[in-house]
C-alpha cells in the first residue's frame, strides 16, 4: 500500500469515526423526552376526594326548572385527571339518603345549560387551585307528594364511583327525584 492510499484510508476511517461519534452524541446528550398533553393526562393520578373542596352554587329558574351548579376546587399539590359525568347523592338534614336519579345531560335539557358548558365529557388535567364545575337542572314543582328537601350533596365520578366531595346545599328540592347534570368542565 502506497503512502497516498494510506492517507486516503486514514481519512476515510477518521470521517466514518467522526460521523459515528456525531450520531452518538446527537442521540445521547441531554435530550429531553417530548410529552404531549395526552401523555401528561394519562400519566397523572386519578382525582380523589382529598384533592378537592366542594361547594354548591345556588341556582335560579323559571317554570319550575332550577339551574344550579357545583364546583370542586383542587386544593392538593400537583395535578390529577378527571373525566366523565358526576353521580350525585342527596341527604336530608337528618342524614337520611334521598332516592335520586342522576340523568346525564340529555338533549331535552341541553338548552337549559349555558352555551359554554360541553355536552360531552372531556379528559381534564386538573392542577392545584383550578376549579372543576358541573351544572345541575332539576324540577321543583310539587306533585301529589311533598318534595324532598336535601341539605347535603355527595359528588362522585359516575364511571368509577370514586367520591370527589360532599357539600351543604340550601334546600335543594328535586320534586321528581331527578337531577340532570352536565359533564365536568374546567372553569376558565
Amino acid at each position: 500500500m502506497n503512502k497516498t492510499s494510506r492517507y486516503l484510508l486514514s481519512a476515510v476511517v477518521i470521517v466514518i469515526g467522526a460521523v459515528g461519534a456525531g450520531r452518538y452524541l446527537h442521540s445521547h446528550r441531554g435530550t429531553t423526552p417530548v410529552t404531549s398533553s395526552t401523555t401528561s393526562v394519562a400519566a397523572s393520578p386519578v382525582c380523589i376526594a382529598t384533592d378537592f373542596v366542594a361547594s354548591f352554587n345556588s341556582g335560579q329558574g323559571a317554570a319550575g326548572n332550577i339551574l344550579a351548579s357545583a364546583s370542586l376546587t383542587k386544593t392538593s399539590v400537583g395535578s390529577c385527571r378527571l373525566s366523565g359525568w358526576p353521580l350525585l347523592s342527596l341527604s336530608n338534614s337528618a342524614g337520611v339518603s334521598i332516592p335520586t336519579t342522576t340523568v346525564q345531560g340529555s338533549q331535552v335539557f341541553q338548552n337549559f345549560f349555558s352555551l359554554s358548558v360541553p355536552s360531552t365529557p372531556a379528559h381534564l388535567l386538573v392542577a392545584q387551585n383550578r376549579v372543576v364545575t358541573f351544572e345541575i337542572l332539576y324540577n321543583d314543582v310539587p306533585g301529589l307528594a311533598a318534595c324532598p328537601v336535601a341539605s347535603s350533596l355527595g359528588i362522585s365520578v359516575a364511571s368509577s364511583g370514586v367520591m370527589l366531595g360532599s357539600t351543604a346545599v340550601n334546600a335543594l328540592t328535586p320534586c321528581d327525584h331527578h337531577l340532570n347534570v352536565s359533564p365536568f368542565f374546567l372553569e376558565p
